[in-house]
């Protein structure tokens, strides 16, 4: 980039400094004017696209990275017979990828988690031996106990040894006051963020994050009024920047839930920007992940 700028060469130095001054000011303007206008031009398209797991008679929500595929949340393979008040239960399911066009079939993602109740969403780490995931707090018993005030929702985790998930143990936050679900690992910082209607919050579900220090998971802290509402916050996921997505039907939106993210500093979490058209619609949209 190249500036010409021509002056008069015969001026007194206080008007010389003066001068100087106003040209730098105007060079600043100039290049933040240009910079700005050089971002607005370069437009970032998404292109959304159907994936040929989901169908028109289940739903299949929540994915996350596992392995060659996907894990996600799904209805399709609950058992008809056992219903809560929103309806059928569901499962972790995964799928493999055969090609960039082409996937599998979804199968039942574990044995040694799943129950006859709800699990999911999920969450793991890097390597793949370490899951977090919500489902009922209460598995043993008779079948109505599904729809009773108790059997809030929990986050779970379990690990992976020779190819079993075993050593499954409860978060040590789980109540049966209030649910606890859509948990998200965040292995660099060391922190599980999930989404929570307990006591002291804003309204509806908050977000909240625990840090794991010293063997032990510390208190839940709430992210604050920047990002929770009156309404409800829901379904984090911390992409390898740090910025925080999440979905929010309390946040000016589309209608529905609609997905934003933020970026956390030493103030805390920035005001939250919407994803716009291109992700968000006038229905729900939630669960984003990204690679």
């Amino acid at each position: 980039m190249i500036f010409l700028i021509a002056t008069n060469c015969f001026v007194s130095k206080p008007e010389f400094l003066i001068m100087k001054q106003a040209i730098i000011r105007n060079m600043v303007m100039f290049l933040a004017a240009f910079f700005v206008a050089t971002l607005s031009a370069q437009r970032i398209d998404f292109s959304v696209q159907l994936l040929p797991v989901s169908s028109s008679v289940n739903d299949e929500f929540a994915p996350v990275f596992y392995k060659e595929g996907l894990v996600f949340c799904s209805n399709s393979l609950s058992n008809a017979s056992i219903q809560s008040d929103e309806g059928r239960l569901f499962n972790l399911l995964y799928v493999a990828q055969k090609d960039s066009g082409f996937w599998k079939s979804p199968e039942l993602f574990s044995k040694e988690i799943t129950t006859i109740l709800n699990e999911g969403p999920a969450t793991f780490s890097s390597d793949g031996s370490r899951v977090f995931f919500a489902r009922n707090n209460l598995i043993e018993g008779k079948f109505k106990d599904i729809n009773v005030p108790s059997n809030t929702m929990g986050i779970y985790e379990a690990q992976l040894v020779n190819g079993a998930w075993t050593n499954i143990k409860p978060f040590p936050f789980n109540s049966p006051e209030y649910s606890l679900g859509t948990p998200a690992y965040s292995e660099y910082e060391n922190r599980l963020y999930f989404a929570a209607d307990m006591p002291g919050g804003y309204g509806g579900t908050d977000i909240y994050y625990a840090n794991y220090v010293s063997g032990e998971w510390q208190q839940p802290i709430n992210l604050g009024s920047a990002l929770n509402t009156a309404g409800n916050e829901s379904y984090p996921f911390i992409d390898r920047t740090g910025r925080l997505f999440f979905a929010s039907d309390g946040l000016p939106g589309l209608g529905g839930k609609d997905i934003y993210y933020s970026v956390e500093t030493t103030n805390g979490f920035k005001p939250p920007i919407h994803l716009g058209t291109e992700i968000n619609s006038s229905a729900d949209d939630y669960g984003l992940v990204t690679d």
